[in-house]
């Protein structure tokens, strides 16, 4: 059963963690302690989402789909300017930006403003593309019900990756 609290008003009722899946452990008849379990199912982790990270699918079990890494076009930069209806707003630079342009006024009333200059991410890093785990799900009953978070960590190494590497992944 899993764990349903107060705090977990944003959490999917059905998500199953680390606790979930030592208590299945347990009942197995598994014999490793509780850190050590941890250690060994987090260094499992790491080399499958490393495998997928270098190019390689990740196929599931039980027809669940497969896991790879996609690189979307994002069409950043049009006729020379930046696109801001696909551009994400970089709040901070833009923060910045305020507080040169008007150092008199409060933090309350620069963000009351209206028509500010905004920055624009453009993730120069990646000509512009965006990179994402893809998980292509098999068509199978039920499988709607699952999904997949992949932690930032996880998300961080695979934008470094491409950076030191210059790996270059599908376009969908």
């Amino acid at each position: 059963m899993p764990r349903i609290t107060e705090n977990t008003i944003f959490r999917n009722k059905t998500d199953y963690g680390f606790k979930e899946i030592y208590k299945h452990y347990k009942e197995e008849g598994g014999t490793l302690e509780r850190g050590k379990f941890k250690e060994v199912l987090g260094e499992l982790n790491n080399r499958y989402i490393n495998h997928v990270i270098k190019g390689h699918t990740w196929i599931f079990p039980f027809r669940l789909g497969n896991l790879k890494c996609r690189r979307k076009r994002k069409n950043l930069v049009w006729e020379g300017k930046i696109n801001k209806r696909v551009a994400r707003v970089d709040w901070k630079k833009s923060y910045r930006i305020w507080e040169k342009m008007w150092p008199d006024k409060t933090s309350a009333e620069r963000i009351a403003m209206k028509d500010k200059p905004l920055a624009h991410l453009t993730n120069e890093n990646s000509a512009g593309d965006g990179l994402k785990f893809y998980w292509r799900k098999y068509v199978s009953f039920g499988l709607k019900n699952y999904c997949l978070m992949i932690n930032q960590k996880h998300r961080k190494s695979l934008v470094k990756y491409v950076q030191e590497n210059g790996a270059s992944y599908h376009f969908k």
